[in-house]
């Protein structure tokens, strides 16, 4: 049985220049409150969801990432890094790590009778290309969740959950670019596997909550966003508390939420889903 597991998570950090409703100018602030909750709150690991700055060129892009770099040189808990589809406009994969000094490949780490998955899942998107998960990408994550019996929780920065985004600021209008393309091969590849206890994301701009087949899919707040706290700065980051079958999550900040959610055991494994109605209708008819 898996020992209680603490995790801090922040995402969207957005640093540089203010865009729509971000508050980037204000993420070197508020990711010094988060190291100082970090320092006290003591998580066996730290994720950081993707989207660490607010794209504007190469060289205003390198110096936003050099000072969040800098803000989490003050975190002494252990760390994870994704990529965010805004890391990608300006810089390379290769020159995040360099300047986070953190590999971006996708990988996984067991820790306190769990199995953490950083799943660096394609997040690019622009113009006409909505994100996409590569055949190799979803091979991998297949093969990873197949080689361990430890409950898992899978981490992207895209969320794999196909959730409405009705009411979202930046996806209600948009929602091809609120989720992968094919993300239902995702779910499926988590569902058969039977061992993923939740995946969280971040990138959606909003505290949200899903299930499929059993398993939470949780997406949590920017740091910088605004449009959920009139006009503030949302100064959101969220605490994963996992014990044997329950999961509690709280987001921290001006926009606040918690739940308590049951993971593995008797939370898994829902009813197959009945086909159309028509079909039934036509199976009782023959």
């Amino acid at each position: 049985m898996p020992d209680c597991l603490r995790l801090a998570l922040v995402t969207d950090i957005h640093c540089g220049r203010e865009s729509l409703t971000k508050k980037g100018s204000l993420a070197p602030e508020l990711l010094d409150r988060f190291a100082g909750f970090v320092a006290d709150y003591e998580p066996d690991m730290v994720v950081e969801l993707g989207d660490r700055i607010t794209d504007t060129d190469p060289e205003a892009d390198r110096a936003a990432l050099d000072a969040v770099a800098r803000s989490f040189d003050a975190v002494a808990a252990p760390r994870a890094h994704l990529m965010g589809n805004h890391d990608l406009v300006h810089l390379t994969v290769d020159e995040n790590q360099e300047l986070l000094a953190h590999p971006m490949a996708s990988a996984s780490v067991d820790l306190a009778g769990w199995h953490l998955v950083f799943w660096q899942a394609d997040p690019s998107m622009s113009g006409a290309h909505e994100p996409t998960i590569a055949p190799d990408d979803l091979a991998w994550l297949q093969s990873d969740l197949a080689a361990t019996d430890l409950p898992s929780i899978v981490f992207t920065h895209i969320p794999l959950d196909s959730a409405s985004m009705r009411g979202n600021f930046y996806f209600e209008a948009n929602p091809q670019y609120g989720g992968y393309s094919n993300a239902r091969a995702a779910q499926e590849v988590i569902s058969a596997a039977g061992n993923v206890a939740a995946c969280v994301a971040g990138h959606v701009h909003w505290n949200n909550l899903s299930r499929i087949d059993g398993v939470p899919y949780v997406s949590l707040q920017s740091l910088t966003e605004s449009y959920t706290t009139q006009g503030r700065a949302s100064a959101s980051w969220a605490t994963i508390e996992l014990e044997a079958h329950q999961l509690r999550w709280t987001s921290h900040g001006n926009d606040p939420i918690e739940l308590v959610v049951g993971v593995g055991g008797a939370a898994r494994s829902w009813e197959t889903p009945l086909p159309p109605f028509a079909e039934l209708a036509r199976r009782r008819q023959a």
